[in-house]
């Protein structure tokens, strides 16, 4: 039996997979304070679904980081710097355990069960606390030469907002959470999260609709370079922002196609828990 997880910003998931079902999931909320406490999180979601059957854990992460070594190298969201998190892990659960980057784990997941199924390449974003991209090409993930389709960090404007990654303009200053709330309030929006800036637009306020409007423009932008760099068959978005969908994918498809040479799909993801799916696939693989 297998068991993947998914590192969040906000909160981990695990599950235990038969195939490509979860059969046992939780969820954990992250104690970002520092590193010892968000590990202890890590361990408690796995904690809560993991039994003696399991024979390999897959765990999905927010990179930069080092798949080949399960080292998690510096994620911008994340207080972990250099952490050796498969050695950390198989020293507890006594079972092989496999690392990968979070986005792409949820790509595969799509180009494999979901809505990339049948593609050969597959490009993807997760929209959440921040943002993430994965490239899935023949079912494998493409890593390049280590930490391949950080999307979330290509830029849409060289004078652009500033990123914590210390460039500016990066399109994870838009579409994630954080990005998503600024802009609403440089439009005299009182909201916290994008949870509360959709509700607003459900009711049919025309500030949040507008707010995820334009938006859906700033990936527009982003995914006509992803399209114009790499050529997919089809762009997949996914991550818990991507529940706005039905407010942002006109301006991001107007956007995009303006700007790209090809005109791929442009989807929203189809897996509740493609994150768990696809870091299963990964320890699978890597058996």
């Amino acid at each position: 039996m297998i068991l993947g997880v998914d590192i969040g910003g906000s909160h981990i998931g695990a599950g235990l997979l038969r195939g490509c079902s979860t059969i046992r999931k939780a969820s954990v909320e992250a104690d970002k304070r520092d590193a010892a406490c968000f590990f202890n999180s890590v361990v408690a979601a796995i904690r809560r679904v993991f039994n003696s059957r399991v024979t390999a854990i897959g765990v999905g992460c927010p990179g930069p980081l080092d798949w080949n070594k399960g080292v998690i190298v510096a994620p911008r969201n994340l207080p972990l710097r250099n952490f050796m998190l498969r050695e950390r892990l198989e020293s507890i659960f006594k079972v092989r355990v496999a690392v990968d980057n979070d986005a792409s784990c949820a790509v595969l997941a799509e180009a494999v069960y979901g809505a990339g199924k049948g593609k050969a390449v597959v490009a993807g974003l997760t929209l959440g606390t921040g943002v993430g991209g994965g490239l899935v090409i023949k079912s494998e993930v493409y890593h390049g030469a280590g930490n391949a389709s950080e999307f979330g960090h290509t830029s849409i404007g060289y004078n652009g907002r500033r990123c914590n990654c210390g460039s500016r303009g990066c399109i994870e200053e838009y579409a994630s959470s954080r990005g998503i709330v600024r802009t609403a309030k440089s439009h005299g929006l009182r909201v916290e999260s994008p949870k509360e800036l959709y509700r607003l637009a459900l009711k049919g306020n025309k500030k949040a609709v507008g707010v995820f409007r334009e938006t859906g423009f700033y990936l527009g932008v982003a995914v006509a370079n992803i399209i114009n760099c790499l050529s997919p068959d089809i762009i997949v978005v996914g991550g818990k922002v991507s529940g706005s969908w039905r407010f942002f994918h006109k301006s991001l498809k107007e956007a995009a196609y303006s700007r790209s040479f090809s005109k791929p799909p442009i989807v929203k993801a189809e897996l509740v828990d493609a994150g768990i799916l696809g870091s299963g696939l990964i320890a699978c693989r890597r058996g």
